[in-house]
């Protein structure tokens, strides 16, 4: 039985003794790596992609070219410039006179005095009582004007 004890303190202690062969190897070789590349600088890395690019199969929205972009607001003074976002729109010059945005035609969108304003809300077609009746606003809140052969009210000269 002795023997059997014997043989089997052995075996372990070759395991052990191997495990710690093998642990001192791996901490050697990490010294020895660390101390090499201390004084070097480690080799540059060139890292290189290629890219592709396949025609596109989808339809892209463009915004307008910028001679159409039209900003928001202009200057409100009689008989100037004003924008077609602004058309039958009520606008107030620096004196305090109210005016409106409409279409001249070939002239462009001008600001132009108008006929008193009622206050009141109608829909463009609907019969007006002309001359009594003059400028009123729809309900989107754009200037209309009571007039025409059957006196109603309509968008615009």
């Amino acid at each position: 039985m002795a023997n059997g004890r014997q043989s089997g303190i052995g075996v372990v202690l070759g395991v052990v003794a191997a495990l710690l062969a093998v642990g001192i190897a791996v901490f050697v070789t990490l010294i020895v790596s660390s101390s090499n590349s201390e004084g070097r600088a480690e080799p540059a890395v060139t890292v290189t992609e290629s890219v592709v690019v396949q025609p596109s199969t989808t339809t892209s929205i463009h915004a307008p070219p910028p001679s159409q972009v039209q900003p928001s607001g202009s200057l409100v003074v009689q008989g100037g410039q004003c924008w077609e976002s602004e058309a039958r729109s009520f606008g107030t010059s620096a004196s305090g006179q109210s005016l409106v945005c409409i279409d001249g035609g070939a002239g462009g969108y001008r600001w132009v005095q108008h006929a008193p304003n009622s206050g009141e809300v109608h829909n463009i077609g609907d019969p007006c009582n002309h001359p009594d009746d003059q400028v009123a606003v729809d309900p989107e809140g754009k200037v209309i004007m009571c007039g025409g052969p059957n006196s109603t009210w309509s968008a615009g000269p």
